[in-house]
């Protein structure tokens, strides 16, 4: 009950922002939702039955009293018109549907220009009228239609371009049946006359709807996107300051400063989100940072912006916290992995618990291994060294810098952490960036690199030191990072996406070390904790996981080649 008083508060806020305020809340919120996606069928319906028509043979039954108002060029340009009109009707109602106010107006414009077309060449009174009350209709339903956009976001769906290429080519398969019996020949395209002239009609008026159609593709194609992928410069002040001031979010929110994420701010620019762009969907990256006041009132602004623009959402790699919000905003959860939480407070080397820790700490003691933290502004100065280290460790494993969920070696980037460095008797060895939340509520190391000449067990030792110095500092949490498909049902009753990820898990260690991470992080006697993937529904779901694979990798090739 409580969920259905929700549902008709929002539905009316709706209303009232989009100027439906003066009518009930239940019918005002009914014009909201299901009024784009009824007009978008109707004007494709209308569009499909113009086209048709122009492929039958029969003519209108007033045609010899519209002969004696007006010209047989008159009657046969208006023919030419109705395809062309039919055409548009097609294109237009793929942006009805995603709510697009330029939609909107091209939709009113044209069926008032087939109204026209219909009047002049007799349809039967009945068409007319059923075209007259869906304009009218369309008309006063003009508050459902709010997405700002340009002509390209009209036609932008993929799937509707391909229903209008299907229905354009349903008129073309028409017209050559129906005229079967007539030969052709080049003077059909000039023949201008009363009777026995539906051949020619249909030759011109299917080269004016192709010719259309056509220009519709190509603008489609060559127009850029309506919403960049490219995110402005970051501005290091406000990021900074929400850093280091924030109480809610975790340490990822680093990430932000890559600069390949657009960040997305509250009304008091104390909390963020940050999310890239991938087709028709923005991947939010992790969970918003901030102030945890303000992260319900920072997503639902979020979703809204979404929406406005016509684009989908999707969130990558949340806890649990944040799934009643996201539940709120209607998306659907999948559980994607587990992340190794270490509890700081009572860490130590002590204990029958600790002993295969213990043992493999003072071995890389004995073999002269030496820990420290590179404060910030010495960092730059020690990047040379450390370039080696990485260029060797992604030569060793065939693979390429990621991005948008994943830290790269990125001078700019990494001078903006301290460093753990692990280093031997002839220089560094192994290193990683450090994130840390405010508070000192958790830290977290990032970007992860040792060279081949490393002694075994180096990086347990950069991992240990890392978590003695987190405690001495009074950090609460050491965060290993993501155990992806890890913890997921494979039972009978799991959703297919569980059942897929856990068979990838079980059997796919030859592509990616899904088993052995998890079970190098068990070392650690960690927390699991989960992580989530929201989207609209489950069919977006994969799709949202294989963006963020491209995003990740900076495109297909990253994704098949890359490690």
């Amino acid at each position: 009950m409580r969920w259905g008083v929700a549902a008709v508060t929002r539905v009316q806020q709706w209303a009232i922002g989009l100027g439906l305020g003066r009518v009930p809340g239940i019918f005002a919120g009914a014009v909201i939702v299901l009024a784009p996606p009824l007009f978008a069928l109707l004007v494709f319906a209308i569009g499909v039955i113009m086209l048709w028509s122009l492929a039958v043979p029969s003519l209108p039954p007033d045609l010899e009293t519209t002969a004696g108002i007006l010209t047989i060029t008159a009657i046969n340009t208006t023919h030419f018109f109705a395809s062309v009109v039919g055409v548009l009707l097609l294109l237009v109602a793929a942006g009805l549907r995603r709510r697009s106010r330029m939609a909107w107006g091209l939709a009113v414009g044209v069926l008032a220009a087939s109204i026209l077309v219909d009047v002049v060449r007799r349809a039967p009174t009945v068409e007319i009228v059923s075209l007259c009350v869906i304009t009218a209709a369309l008309v006063a339903s003009r508050g459902a239609f709010y997405r700002r956009g340009n002509v390209r976001a009209v036609l932008m769906e993929r799937g509707w371009m391909a229903a209008a290429v299907a229905a354009f080519g349903t008129f073309i398969a028409l017209g050559l049946i129906m005229f079967d019996d007539v030969p052709y020949t080049d003077e059909l395209w000039w023949r201008f006359v009363l009777e026995d002239a539906g051949a020619p009609r249909f030759l011109r008026a299917a080269a004016g709807g192709a010719v259309v159609l056509m220009i519709a593709i190509v603008w489609r194609i060559m127009t850029p996107a309506p919403m960049s992928r490219t995110p402005p410069p970051v501005e290091a002040a406000p990021l900074r300051t929400a850093l280091e001031q924030g109480n809610y979010g975790h340490p990822d929110a680093h990430l932000a400063w890559l600069g390949d994420k657009h960040l997305f701010w509250s009304e008091t620019g104390r909390t963020f989100l940050q999310y890239g762009v991938k087709g028709r969907r923005l991947i939010v990256m992790g969970e918003p940072y901030g102030h945890s006041a303000e992260v319900l009132g920072l997503l639902r602004d979020f979703r809204d912006f979404a929406d406005r623009n016509g684009m989908s959402l999707a969130f990558y790699s949340v806890g649990r916290d944040l799934l009643p919000m996201l539940i709120e905003l209607g998306l659907i959860i999948q559980k994607m992995g587990e992340t190794a939480l270490m509890p700081l407070v009572d860490f130590s080397l002590d204990g029958s618990a600790r002993k295969s820790l213990r043992q493999s700490h003072r071995r890389s003691l004995r073999d002269g291994l030496r820990f420290r933290i590179v404060p910030v502004e010495e960092v730059p100065a020690l990047l040379p060294d450390l370039r080696g280290i990485s260029d060797e460790w992604l030569s060793q494993h065939e693979g390429e810098e990621k991005t948008f969920s994943l830290g790269r070696f990125d001078e700019r980037y990494l001078s903006c952490f301290p460093m753990a460095v692990v280093e031997g008797p002839e220089g560094p060895l192994a290193f990683a960036n450090i994130w840390t939340t405010a508070g000192r509520r958790s830290l977290a190391p990032d970007l992860m690199r040792y060279t081949e000449r490393s002694p075994r067990g180096t990086m347990d030792f950069l991992f240990i030191e890392m978590a003695l110095w987190g405690k001495e500092q009074g950090f609460q949490v050491l965060d290993l990072g993501m155990a992806p498909l890890s913890g997921l049902e494979e039972d009978r009753l799991a959703p297919l996406l569980s059942q897929v990820g856990a068979f990838a898990y079980e059997h796919g260690e030859r592509f990616y070390g899904f088993h052995g991470l998890r079970t190098y992080k068990d070392k650690f006697d960690p927390q699991w904790e989960p992580l989530y993937l929201a989207a609209p529904n489950r069919l977006s779901l994969p799709l949202a996981l294989a963006d963020v694979a491209l995003l990740t990798s900076g495109g297909l090739r990253g994704v098949i080649g890359g490690r």
